[in-house]
């Protein structure tokens, strides 16, 4: 099959998305053509992601999950490498050479995951990925129901089809004893409940008060078959998947596994990183951490263990029990009051937009989320969280963290499939397109560092959860690696957190659960943040008197995501450069100098020739 698909795609090659297209175009329009032939053939394959986008051309079909889906991926993204090599760089603008060099690691990227594909892309549901999240763009009616069913009718048709690929990919698994553990699968007995719920937004008698009787027999027909897809489902994994699962959380346990997990820790971090390195790193930040809360502690003359100031601070007045509208207040005035006035201490000044606060009771994120200009603050357990970690919260997600990312002037400008990045596949890792979840999350952690630069942290208890929240991005570096690749247990990993965050034991085990779930993810964060902070300091050396903050800044995020190894190549270009524009000036100005002083000496020899009696 894989022979008879790679000879399908060569000969494609002379036609269609794959042809020669290029007659008589520059090497930058080749460039261009080809990043957007790959973006065409992304929402060819992702029909759902493609809806997501606002291209309505696939909505008629859905993803497919098959190993001959797989195949046929890979020698497509083969023949886009093919092409790239065509493309002459060294007639590229300096600009496309950075545009070539990323869309290569793109690519390769992909490529290089092919060889995972019979691991975590054996396993697509998982307590963050249910059968459900993988049709959230489309599942739900917005407006006209008969309309939402006209437009969508393959896809629903094409459901148990869609379901029964995941299956067979799960049996898969199990055959291979490269199964989820139980921790990483959620709650699968509530499928039908979530099921049952949704359908009570398709079931009220007035969204069907105009819609012929054919087409609402034929609503209530796939209805039937969704829920018939729903309960095969649940069924499988109640007594087929579920009884099979891993015994031991970690990758590691499999056979090939420590591989395997250093492949995803690549793939997350974009560096060649080993599990004992990104450990030691961790263990080094929090040790580091460590000491700065002390200094906080000394600073409030409180003598006991960090476990029982944790405790102190929650009998602390006005430390905790916000209600939910206070929550969101709190976080609203922050934003507004306090870190955007402050921006352009740091920042080059752009058009910005404003990013909007509102609740959330999302499970899956625990302390909140941003989404497409809203930053949506978690209200589930208000009174648990503490006043404290909400200024690192809102730089994180908000200013100057993802909004900021996200309104960026850069964005227009980028191709569309760096634009439009494919996430939710989380656990096809390696064997994805890159995510630049360093970038990304690294750069928001970066946000909530620049907070004690443009003075946020104005009061020890806020300073205090600026190292809490930093603290739980250091320690999920000991937990993943620890779980992953030492041996640890569940319970280990919550102890270890709860430690030195002091965080509620009940969000711990779902961050933990998602560590399980997705092997590497959680690393990235941190991993992100520190590369970003080596690239300031590594600039600030070498510019010395010539560093400017706000360059530094704007070449970080004008760039869009990339993958570590790209940003340290952009920076390091651009600190070079301005060191050769300030070498340029400084010998302008040096010739300038010798210039002036030789007319000045032919004129005053002049004039004394001319004035001498």
């Amino acid at each position: 099959m894989e022979i008879f698909v790679g000879l399908v795609v060569v000969l494609c090659l002379h036609s269609g998305i794959y042809g020669d297209k290029n007659g008589g175009m520059s090497e930058d329009e080749k460039l261009e053509a080809l990043e957007e032939r790959l973006f065409e053939h992304v929402l060819q394959e992702y029909p759902e992601f493609a809806t997501v986008t606002g291209c309505d051309v696939y909505d008629q079909s859905l993803t497919e999950y098959t190993q001959e889906a797989f195949s046929r991926r890979k020698v497509a993204n083969e023949a886009l490498v093919t092409e790239l090599h065509s493309i002459t760089f060294h007639k590229l603008s300096r600009q496309h050479k950075m545009r070539y060099t990323i869309l290569m690691d793109h690519l390769q990227t992909f490529l290089e995951g092919y060889k995972w594909r019979k691991f975590g892309t054996l396993n697509p549901i998982n307590v963050m990925e249910s059968l459900f999240s993988k049709s959230s763009s489309w599942f739900l009616p917005k407006g006209d129901l008969q309309k939402h069913f006209k437009r969508y009718r393959g896809r629903f048709v094409g459901y148990p089809k869609q379901a029964a690929d995941l299956i067979n990919l799960m049996r898969r698994a199990i055959e291979l004893n490269r199964t989820n553990h139980i921790y990483a699968m959620g709650r699968t007995h509530e499928m039908n409940e979530w099921f049952n719920n949704m359908m009570l937004l398709f079931r009220k008698p007035e969204r069907f008060y105009e819609i012929p009787s054919d087409d609402q027999m034929e609503i209530y027909h796939l209805l039937s078959k969704l829920q018939d897809t729903v309960d095969t489902v649940r069924r499988f994994l109640m007594n087929e998947y579920l009884p099979n699962t891993r015994p031991e959380p970690g990758v590691s346990s499999l056979p090939g596994g420590r591989e395997y997990y250093e492949a995803c820790l690549k793939f997350h971090t974009g560096l060649p990183l080993t599990a004992e390195k990104v450990h030691a790193i961790g263990l080094r930040e929090v040790r580091r951490i460590r000491l700065e809360m002390q200094k906080v502690m000394d600073k409030l003359e409180f003598n006991g263990t960090l476990i029982e100031f944790f405790h102190h601070l929650k009998t602390a007045p006005g430390l905790y029990n916000l209600t939910q509208e206070e929550l969101i207040s709190e976080n609203e005035y922050n934003i507004h009051e306090l870190i955007e006035p402050r921006l352009w201490t740091v920042f080059k000044d752009i058009e910005h937009v404003p990013v909007r606060v509102e609740g959330t009771r999302l499970a899956r994120f625990p302390w909140g989320g941003y989404n497409n200009g809203t930053f949506g603050v978690n209200i589930l357990m208000a009174e648990k969280k503490p006043v404290f970690i909400m200024m690192p919260l809102t730089l994180h997600e908000a200013d100057p963290g993802h909004h900021f990312q996200n309104i960026y002037p850069n964005v227009p400008d980028l191709p569309k499939y760096r634009r439009w990045i494919k996430f939710g596949e989380w656990h096809a890792v390696p064997f994805m397109y890159p995510s630049f979840t360093a970038y990304i999350e690294g750069w928001a952690l970066y946000s909530e560092y620049l907070g004690e630069e443009m003075g946020l942290y104005n009061d020890t208890y806020t300073l205090f959860g600026r190292y809490v929240f930093e603290m739980f991005r250091a320690s999920r570096l000991v937990v993943d690696t620890g779980i992953h690749a030492f041996g640890w247990t569940r319970d280990d990993g919550v102890e270890y957190m709860m430690k030195f965050t002091g965080f509620p034991k009940e969000i711990l085990q779902r961050d933990v659960n998602q560590f399980i779930a997705w092997p590497g993810h959680a690393c990235a964060y941190k991993i992100g943040e520190m590369k970003i902070k080596e690239l300031r300091n590594m600039s600030e050396r070498r510019l010395e008197s010539l560093f400017s903050v706000k360059e530094f800044h704007d070449v970080i995020l004008r760039i869009g995501p990339v993958s570590l190894g790209v940003l340290e190549d952009v920076v390091d270009e651009w600190v070079t450069e301005t060191l050769l524009l300030a070498t340029s000036v400084a010998n302008i100005t040096k010739s300038v100098s010798v210039l002036h002083a030789i007319v000045l000496f032919c004129l005053v020899n002049f004039l004394n020739q001319v004035l001498m009696p």
